[in-house]
């Protein structure tokens, strides 16, 4: 009888287990994602516009570094900086201005020659860095006590006059030589050549004034020593006399 009862009250335990484990909600076990609408991906022009930044913000970059590596200029073995300087210590400092866009204004190492006959000397004297022809100007009227140009010019008229070609001079020696030539639209038409008899630094001239007058075109002046070509400079004649004034 009480093997009966025990029985039955195990079945009666087990029946009130699962009929509340049946009356329990069931998990939802599905993977769901929420898609965030508002969201946009970036635009073609933004991202243009991100790498034209980049590519200004590099080209910034080289600029800087470029402009922190500036070039420097030599001119048969003497720094044109250093040459003004010299000669802004001696003359004030407009010489040394003038001096120095003088210099690099021209272009003295062309392949241009020297003409043979202009070259009839053998120099006594060795070329050195410290030798420097510099602030070639040219003009029709010059003081001749400082033999300076009264009222220098690169353009002038048709005509008949005389065109003097002023410059300072630095590190040289008597005993080189010299040479200057004049050449009008690429062609030789005067110069000359000499030793040189005039000191060490100073002012200096040549002068020009063809038979036939100055006719329109490019002259150009180039002063040579010891067969080195060490400045050049040119000028030009029109036959408009607005223009050349």
């Amino acid at each position: 009888m009480q093997s009966y009862s025990l029985a039955t009250i195990v079945c009666a335990v087990a029946l009130i287990f699962l009929a509340s484990y049946a009356v329990q909600p069931q998990r939802d076990s599905t993977l769901r994602v929420a898609f965030i609408t508002s969201s946009k991906p970036i635009s073609q022009a933004t991202n243009a516009n991100t790498t034209r930044s980049e590519a200004a913000n590099r080209s910034a970059d080289s600029a800087v570094e470029a402009a922190a590596e500036p070039e420097v200029v030599e001119i048969r073995g003497a720094n044109l900086t250093e040459a003004a300087a010299r000669l802004g210590a001696e003359n004030g400092p407009t010489g040394g201005e003038l001096a120095l866009n003088a210099i690099t204004t021209t272009t003295p190492e062309l392949a241009a020659v020297l003409p043979p006959e202009f070259d009839q000397f053998t120099a006594q004297v060795a070329l050195t860095d410290e030798t420097l022809i510099a602030d070639l100007q040219f003009s029709t009227t010059i003081d001749e006590v400082k033999l300076i140009a009264l009222t220098p010019e690169r353009v002038f008229g048709e005509g008949s006059y005389t065109i003097y070609a002023t410059f300072a001079y630095d590190g040289m020696q008597d005993g080189m030589v010299w040479s200057w030539v004049w050449r009008r639209d690429g062609q030789v038409v005067s110069g000359g050549n000499e030793m040189w008899n005039y000191g060490v630094d100073g002012p200096g001239y040549v002068f020009y004034n063809p038979r036939e007058g100055f006719r329109t075109g490019e002259y150009t002046l180039e002063i040579w020593v010891n067969g080195r070509l060490m400045n050049q400079a040119n000028l030009f004649i029109t036959n408009d006399i607005a223009a050349s004034r």
